[in-house]
């Protein structure tokens, strides 16, 4: 039978495949969101883009934007550690609905 570590794996496998280069980066900082900023954290913040090393983030209203703001230069060194993706700078915006 199958182990769930192999299952993941090969699901993280096809997302790169279908993902291409272009998009490597941008997938690899979806995968560890979640494990970064906290479930709560990741429900009111989702990565919207990723652009010349820079992470566009979008957020759900003023509150959740100055948490994440203090919480930037952390939030910053998780994300690099954790993906292998090189940051220069993460710019949060609250999202239009």
């Amino acid at each position: 039978k199958m182990s769930l570590t192999k299952a993941g794996n090969i699901f993280n496998e096809l997302l790169f495949r279908l993902a291409g280069a272009r998009y490597k980066d941008f997938v690899r900082l979806i995968l560890v969101w979640e494990n970064v900023v906290g479930s709560l954290l990741a429900q009111k913040a989702k990565i919207y883009k990723v652009d010349e090393k820079v992470v566009f983030v979008k957020v759900e209203n003023n509150i959740w934007l100055q948490e994440l703001i203090l919480l930037k230069s952390e939030i910053k060194q998780k994300l690099k550690r954790q993906s292998g993706v090189k940051i220069k700078e993460i710019v949060f915006f609250i999202k239009n609905n």
